[in-house]
């Protein structure tokens, strides 16, 4: 007797051809989905890393701030720390301070330093002087930081225990020659980014 061999008919190949197109599509969809999502985190990843390296870097700072006043670009009395609501100029930051040398540094790097901080279209920048007392022509050297910031907000705590959105403090009626402390207590920092979170850090500074 022949043995009869029976082939695929026409249907079962057409039920078969759509079963493996129907579960490569699942198959497509939830590779699309692993891969969408890994990015997201890749992302988020990096863009926590950015706001504590800028903070951690910040704090660094403001822990080493000293009181030393300078002289600036015009000749002026500039004080050793200066917080305002925005900056007006190229050559200024919403903080600017005076702080002390890298330690283990040398050369320039170990000489106190005069840094600022800012935001300035949608990026946190950080100004740095390269000395003290200036010229008329010395600029701050601008490096950016961290990109995708919506606001930075500070605000500075006073020896009468409160807050004020600007720094130094004015001394309405003080006598002539009277000075105010050189340096706040700490400074209330309001991180805000595009994606709307907002983070606020209070940094203690030198007493």
């Amino acid at each position: 007797m022949k043995s009869r061999h029976r082939g695929f008919t026409l249907i079962e190949v057409l039920i078969a051809v759509t079963i493996f197109a129907v579960m490569s599509a699942f198959a497509y969809r939830a590779l699309t989905s692993i891969l969408n999502s890994r990015e997201r985190v890749a992302q988020e990843t990096q863009k926590w890393r950015g706001v504590a390296t800028f903070l951690a870097r910040l704090e660094a700072d403001l822990t080493n701030a000293v009181g030393r006043d300078i002289r600036n670009s015009n000749d002026l009395t500039e004080s050793a720390l200066i917080g305002n609501l925005t900056f007006n100029k190229e050559t200024e930051g919403q903080l600017m301070f005076t702080r002390m040398g890298l330690p283990g540094a040398s050369g320039s790097l170990a000489a106190p330093q005069r840094l600022g901080y800012r935001v300035k279209e949608g990026a946190i920048e950080e100004l740095v002087w390269p000395v003290l007392d200036q010229g008329q022509r010395t600029v701050p050297a601008v490096y950016p930081l961290l990109s995708g910031v919506s606001s930075l907000k500070l605000r500075y705590f006073n020896p009468s225990n409160a807050w004020q959105d600007t720094w130094p403090i004015v001394n309405v009626g003080a006598s002539a020659g009277a000075a105010g402390p050189k340096l706040p207590r700490a400074i209330e920092v309001v991180l805000t980014l595009d994606s709307g979170e907002a983070i606020t850090r209070l940094l203690l500074l030198p007493s």
